[in-house]
């Protein structure tokens, strides 16, 4: 027998004995794992939904009065780009908000549609935010019911 053979004889040999420990072995049964069942995340509502009494309100009187400056009026799409618009500003069922700088006062408010399904109208809405306009603080100090005629 050669030395060429001789390797041949033995790494077939070890081959033999791998293959032979292989299937010899216990088959592999894959263990039942507990599973905890997905339920997808809540999406949030597009908007807001509405109070169930609408409430309607306006400005002190101090502010209750017409801006005198440049004022400009956006209406935007949705209830995240009126977050946007307002510096991430959001309170529950947030209509628009108001932004004063340099003496020049813009107001960013849902669609008419979206305002008019929350109880308000499009009109008291600007009145409330001209209102901020004006000076009136965030947290509504003073605030007056709306009284139709």
């Amino acid at each position: 027998m050669t030395n060429t053979q001789a390797w041949i004889t033995l790494v077939a040999g070890f081959a033999l004995l791998a293959v032979q420990q292989v299937y010899s072995q216990e088959a592999i049964v894959p263990k039942p794992v507990a599973t905890i069942p997905y339920r997808p995340p809540a999406v949030p509502a597009i908007n807001p939904q509405p109070p169930a009494k609408p409430r309607w309100t306006v400005p002190p009187a101090q502010y209750d009065r017409t801006f005198n400056g440049p004022l400009l009026i956006t209406v935007v799409s949705t209830s995240d780009e009126l977050k946007q618009r307002c510096f991430n500003f959001n309170t529950p069922g947030m209509l628009g908000c108001a932004q004063l700088y340099a003496g020049k006062c813009e107001i960013f408010l849902l669609p008419d549609e979206l305002i008019r399904e929350r109880g308000w109208t499009t009109g008291l809405m600007i009145r409330h935010e001209i209102g901020h306009c004006n000076g009136w603080p965030g947290d509504h100090p003073g605030l007056r019911d709306h009284v139709e005629r």
